[in-house]
C-alpha cells in the first residue's frame, strides 16, 4: 500500500522547514553526542539521500562528524571538497570519501561547531547500488573527545519521491 505525503511533509523530511523537527527512527545516544536517522528519501532515478542530525548536548564545539559509506563507494552528493551547508545555515567542509577512522564521508565545521544541546542537519546521497542496513557514525569535538555509534536504518523505509511528492512504502 502506498500513501501519499503532502508538501509540507515532504519539506519537513527535506529540510525541517515546516515543522522545525523530524522524528527520527533510529536514535543513538553517546554520552556527549545523540545521533539521528530523520531518514531516507529515493528519487525516481533510486539514488538514497540520508537524513542525520546531530545534537551536541556538551559544552566543546563539534570538529567533524562522519558517516560510514560501503566500502569503495563514493557519495553522489555533496562533492569531494565542497562546502555543505545545512538548514542551520552553519557550514561544513566536505571529505567524500574520507579514510579515517573509517571509509566515511565527513563534515568538517567550519568556523565554530555546534555546542550546548544545538544541533545540526546532514545530507548525502548514495548511488543506487549502496544498500546500507547499518551506518558506523562519529564526532569529534574540539576538545578531540570523540563518540562513536552504529545506526540501523531497516526502520528507515525509504520515501519514494514522485513528481514533487513523496511515496511512502509501508508494510516489510
Amino acid at each position: 500500500m502506498k500513501q501519499l505525503l503532502s508538501s509540507c511533509a515532504l519539506a519537513a523530511l527535506a529540510s525541517l522547514s515546516c515543522f522545525g523537527q523530524s522524528q527520527p527512527c533510529d536514535v543513538k545516544e553517546t554520552p556527549c553526542v545523540r545521533f539521528e536517522v530523520l531518514g531516507i528519501v529515493q528519487n525516481e532515478n533510486a539514488p538514497k539521500t540520508y537524513m542525520m542530525r546531530i545534537v551536541n548536548t556538551c559544552p566543546d564545539p563539534l570538529k567533524y562528524v562522519v558517516f560510514q559509506l560501503p566500502k569503495g563507494v563514493v557519495a553522489k552528493n555533496p562533492a569531494d571538497n565542497s562546502v555543505y551547508t545545512a538548514p542551520s545555515g552553519r557550514q561544513y567542509e566536505v571529505r567524500n570519501a574520507n579514510a579515517s577512522p573509517f571509509y566515511s564521508i565527513r563534515f568538517k565545521a567550519i568556523g565554530e561547531g555546534i555546542s550546548g544541546g544545538t544541533s545540526d542537519v546532514f545530507e548525502y546521497t548514495l548511488p543506487p547500488q549502496a544498500d546500507l542496513r547499518n551506518i558506523g557514525a562519529m564526532a569529534r569535538l574540539s576538545s578531540n573527545q570523540s563518540f562513536e555509534t552504529h545506526l540501523t536504518v531497516p526502520d528507515c523505509p525509504p520515501k519514494t519521491m514522485v513528481t514533487g511528492n513523496i511515496q511512502t512504502e509501508t508494510g516489510k
